[in-house]
């Protein structure tokens, strides 16, 4: 299990979810709904999983605290990345990239760890 899940858009790093710290009784409740919710069925693209096995969850999640993040719902979001750190402990990273039809991809990454990006402005004048 990596220690940290990160959260890129348009490859700049939105989130970093630090899997050493252990959730509180109410946050893995809340997990606990999350899942019950989902067992009742899930919609990703167009498609219905009456019975989602957890890469579903983790899509349906990711898309979700993708949402959140672009209109800044901060709670919303943390308890995505908090499901997805937790549930799917071999994910080290989430990355969306706007798509040209004007959506969304998302990509669940569960091959390397990712460290922490800086951005370097050069001035080439």
């Amino acid at each position: 299990m990596s220690a940290k899940l990160i959260v890129f858009y348009n490859n700049e790093s939105q989130l970093e979810f630090d899997r050493s710290k252990t959730p509180s009784v109410s946050q893995l409740a809340y997990l606990d709904k999350m899942d019950a919710k989902m067992q009742q069925g899930i919609e990703i693209q167009d498609d219905f999983f009456p019975d989602p096995d957890p890469l579903h969850r983790a899509r349906f999640v990711a898309m979700e605290m993708i949402r959140a993040i672009l209109h800044q719902d901060e709670t919303a979001a943390a308890a995505a990345c908090t499901y997805l750190a937790y549930r799917i402990p071999d994910l080290k990273a989430v990355k969306a990239f706007d798509s040209e039809g004007g959506g969304i991809n998302i990509e669940l990454a569960f091959d390397k760890d990712y460290a922490n990006q800086v951005k370097v402005h050069f001035d080439l004048q």
